[in-house]
């Protein structure tokens, strides 16, 4: 009897094991800048202060976009899908990100929605 409690136990919990880890994804902001993304284009900060201390958390320039994800670069291309409305899409792999910004006197404030194979991350 108890050695197939056990194993009923150990078959149960295995099975648990064996299902899809959940991958975690961590954004996070930086300051080193690459040569191809200097010049025009967008700079998104968490906050009056990291813009000060330039920690950008995503760059645009032209049909390009940077995050960092996990400590690593990531590099997405401008879908031509993009609407005319201030929203651009940005996409690599299972990536999407969609950017939209609203100019006010100067002062843009925008939004950045990050997914991954259709979850928002």
């Amino acid at each position: 009897m108890k050695v197939i409690l056990l194993t009923i136990l150990l078959y149960s919990t295995g099975l648990n094991r064996l299902q899809t880890p959940q991958q975690s994804f961590k954004i996070s902001t930086y300051t080193n800048v690459p040569k191809d993304f200097t010049g025009c284009g967008n700079a998104f900060y968490l906050s009056q202060r990291d813009k000060k201390a330039g920690k950008t958390i995503c760059l645009t320039h032209f049909n390009k976009a940077l995050i960092y994800m996990n400590n690593k670069p990531i590099r997405l291309t401008e879908d031509h899908k993009s609407t005319n409305n201030g929203e651009h899409l940005y996409t690599l792999g299972s990536y999407t990100l969609t950017t939209k910004l609203d100019h006010e006197y100067y002062v843009m404030k925008g939004i950045m929605v990050i997914k991954y194979r259709n979850k928002v991350i």
